[in-house]
């Protein structure tokens, strides 16, 4: 093979091994740029808004039964706690329902809609109950201002939350489900994430070594066929010196 074919090919293999390394580390970067948005714009706020939720339902479960709570203390403390509890159970139900719809808004897998409709089925007939009814019952019972009003507000609370104790549980029940339905797919994601770059980076190794192995080997191939007829011809400039024959021909081959 010419000297200067060789060359021209030691050449050519060098950017051929850089466009694979830099293709492979690209198209890697780019896979692994997908997923990373699928968390962040995606699996992620469907968590927050899930954990929210949950966070919410717990809240309204937990002013409910503070209202119980109460019926021992004297008469004003009933009517500035229950007020407190109104005006939290308010905040919990817009608090709730805006992760309940920050939630729907998103896509979802065929597995987590079916779970998300369990939800759905359950909270509409929890959030009336337990929210809208429950702050209604104790608005009434602080308006009348009586150890009365307050006691019958408080039985119809503790009503409304026994009958909804199945739909309670329903939905923290599916919240759970989600949580840890979206926490798995994230943990594969970043596996996934992780084996990638490992296969990329050894698939970027094992061709860099196998580029710079036949490079080496084709470069020392090539230096040998340039020293070689060097050699040839410092022979044979000895050997015309020694016997003076300046017909004496060198091959090159």
């Amino acid at each position: 093979m010419k000297i200067k074919v060789r060359i021209h090919l030691l050449s050519s293999l060098a950017w051929i091994g850089l466009i694979i390394v830099a293709a492979i580390g690209i198209n890697n970067s780019l896979g692994d740029g997908e997923s990373i948005r699928d968390m962040t714009q995606n699996r992620i706020p469907k968590t927050e808004a899930l954990l929210g939720a949950r966070g919410e339902v717990y809240n309204v479960s937990r002013r409910n039964y503070e209202s119980v709570a109460m019926e021992h203390l004297p008469l004003a403390e009933q009517i500035t706690n229950t007020q407190r509890i109104v005006d939290r159970l308010k905040e919990a139900g817009i608090a709730l329902q805006a992760a309940v719809d920050a939630y729907e808004k998103m896509p979802r897998p065929a597995e987590a809609q079916a779970i998300w409709d369990k939800f759905k089925e359950a909270y509409t007939r929890w959030k009336p109950e337990m929210v809208a009814k429950t702050t209604l019952d104790l608005e009434q019972g602080l308006a009348g201002g009586t150890q009365e009003s307050l006691s019958a507000a408080v039985n119809k609370v503790l009503h409304g939350a026994t009958a909804s104790r199945n739909d309670t549980n329903a939905i923290n029940d599916a919240l759970d489900q989600l949580v840890n339905l979206n926490k798995k797919i994230i943990d594969e994601t970043t596996v996934e994430i992780e084996e990638s770059s490992e296969s990329a980076l050894t698939m970027q190794i094992v061709i860099s070594a196998v580029l710079i192995a036949f490079t080496i080997f084709l470069g020392l191939t090539t230096l040998k066929a340039v020293v070689k007829p060097v050699e040839k011809m410092r022979d044979a400039v000895k050997q015309i010196e020694s016997e003076n024959n300046l017909a004496l021909r060198v091959d090159y081959a």
